[in-house]
């Protein structure tokens, strides 16, 4: 639903879709301006230098978002969906010790450094590094609320690429068929990025050895085991298992924490910590207590 000041269609403006991706209707007495692809054209025949900024033509400086935005490191995401990223990702630059986002952007805002280096800064003062190449928030691209709590100064003079959820909804129904692989992409890297934030190399067996039935396994079968895990994202209060329920899998946090049960039955699971191992060797048939996400939680599944 779109009220007065919204706007709309500017992926049709610019020609990189020829279909509209929804259907609008009027539901109230509407006025509203319309600009053509044509006269478009005709004003940047006066501005010319503006087609490179809307993207209309390459030059050699533009550098390709497929080297930049890791979070979409997959060679099945269509090109054309990055060059949509590349325009519409707002480029802003900072000083040190600059806030490099405004405080509402973090609950709905992506962001990519591109240059220099910041750093993470949570409520309790802890401080992590971000370095040039990296992303923040991306799991606002898959539709949970960012890391409100957190705030990026810049530790250099920094460039960034700001991607806010409404603009990101706007690209990805343009590729709907697109869609599971770019949701896997970013899944990939959140959760790669929280195994390097644990220590652990992405990918490694590591995390699998710290369970009591895998620490005697072979390499080659922890090997084959990791392959299969599935990655998860969990917003603060959201069921990650229901007791109710059958179950077979077993869940590793990488990030945030997991509480469930009351009294002597309390259990906790912070990041690192697995939970469910009775379960997946089918020693009890369903867990015995749900598991709640008391953060913004990431976790890796093995059923």
């Amino acid at each position: 639903q779109m009220s007065a000041g919204a706007t709309f269609g500017e992926l049709a403006l610019l020609g990189f879709v020829q279909h509209r991706a929804v259907t609008l209707r009027a539901l109230t007495f509407c006025v509203m301006s319309e600009i053509r692809r044509s006269a478009l054209r005709s004003a940047l025949l006066e501005f010319p230098e503006e087609a490179t900024h809307l993207g209309l033509v390459s030059h050699p400086a533009k550098k390709s978002l497929e080297k930049g935005w890791p979070c979409f490191d997959d060679c099945g995401i269509p090109a054309q969906l990055l060059q949509l990223v590349d325009i519409y990702g707002d480029a802003r630059s900072f000083a040190v010790g600059e806030q490099c986002h405004e405080t509402e952007e973090a609950e709905s805002s992506a962001v990519l450094l591109t240059k220099g280096e910041v750093s993470i800064r949570d409520a309790s003062g802890h401080v992590a590094r971000l370095q040039a190449g990296s992303c923040w928030n991306e799991a606002v691209l898959l539709g949970i609320p960012g890391q409100v709590s957190e705030r990026l100064i810049a530790t250099k003079p920094c460039e960034v690429r700001i991607l806010s959820q409404e603009v990101w909804e706007k690209i990805i129904a343009e590729f709907p068929d697109s869609e599971e692989v770019v949701r896997g992409s970013i899944l990939k890297y959140h959760t790669d990025a929280a195994e390097s934030r644990l220590g652990v190399k992405p990918g490694s067996v590591d995390l699998l050895k710290r369970c009591t039935f895998f620490r005697a396994a072979s390499t080659e079968c922890c090997a084959e085991v990791r392959m299969r895990l599935q990655p998860h994202v969990y917003q603060c209060g959201e069921e990650i298992v229901d007791q109710d329920l059958d179950g077979d899998s077993l869940y590793i946090i990488l990030e945030g924490c997991a509480a469930g049960g009351i009294g002597p039955e309390a259990t906790q699971v912070n990041a690192g910590q697995i939970f469910g191992e009775e379960v997946l060797l089918g020693s009890v048939e369903s867990h015995r207590h749900p598991l709640i996400a008391k953060s913004h939680c990431c976790a890796l599944s093995l059923s």
